[in-house]
């Protein structure tokens, strides 16, 4: 009866020490990521949704990245589409995912805009020149911001600054595939005081002709100014 029970106990741990070999050995890698797309840089978070209580993983995230972590994240800052590839480890099995293409990368717009000319004196215009590229896709949006309030969608717009100061200039580009990038020029617009004509004069003494009358300029601006009289009676 003693031998019986023995043997039956270890009828009953072999069959246990299976067991627990067989579902150890059931390992299976599968994970997740969120976004699948998007623009650059794109960051990227993974998500570990393997089954068999692995012990360890390996990432290859596609852009040399390799992690040993369950759940990484990673930036993708070159366009293009990513292979991700999980190992999975426990102690009794290893298994592999490999997912082709998952991760797609957008280009980002490009921005280069020159002007001309970039000083002089009020009433100035200026003509802007969009040189941007539009990474991936197509330019769908313009936006300029000329740094006095006003702004436009024009390609190539014509502005004229009305008053004097220094003036940041912003383009934002977006295209077909909704990545926008936004570029500022600090300064770049430089507008003088310009010139402002003023006089004042005296009152004459006498109502009979000829009086003579004092006439003071009190015109300002920068620079050497040049000054032009025209006092009505054909004499300048």
């Amino acid at each position: 009866m003693l031998a019986y029970a023995t043997l039956k106990c270890r009828w009953l741990f072999i069959f246990l020490l299976c067991t627990g070999i067989y579902s150890q050995a059931q390992v299976k890698a599968n994970f997740s990521a969120t976004p699948l797309s998007g623009c650059t840089p794109l960051v990227v978070s993974f998500t570990d949704l393997s089954t068999g209580n692995p012990t360890s993983w390996k990432w290859d995230l596609g852009n040399g990245t390799i992690s040993f972590l369950q759940n990484p994240s990673v930036t993708y800052f070159t366009p293009g589409q990513y292979n991700v590839k999980l190992i999975v480890r426990n102690a009794a099995g290893v298994d592999s995912l490999v997912k082709n293409q998952f991760i797609t990368v957008q280009a980002s717009p490009v921005i280069s805009f020159v002007a001309d000319p970039l000083t002089g004196c009020y009433p100035l215009p200026v003509q802007f020149n969009d040189l941007s590229t539009a990474g991936s896709g197509s330019i769908v949006k313009r936006e300029w911001d000329f740094g006095d309030g006003n702004i436009s969608s024009v390609q190539n717009p014509q502005h004229v600054y009305g008053a004097a100061g220094s003036y940041n200039v912003s383009q934002r580009i977006t295209n077909t595939a909704g990545c926008a990038t936004t570029l500022t020029k600090p300064q770049y617009i430089q507008i003088n005081t310009g010139v402002k004509a003023g006089f004042t004069n005296s009152t004459p003494n006498s109502c009979n002709p000829p009086v003579t009358i004092n006439f003071i300029n009190q015109s300002t601006g920068t620079g050497v100014l040049n000054y032009q009289w025209d006092f009505g009676d054909g004499t300048v």
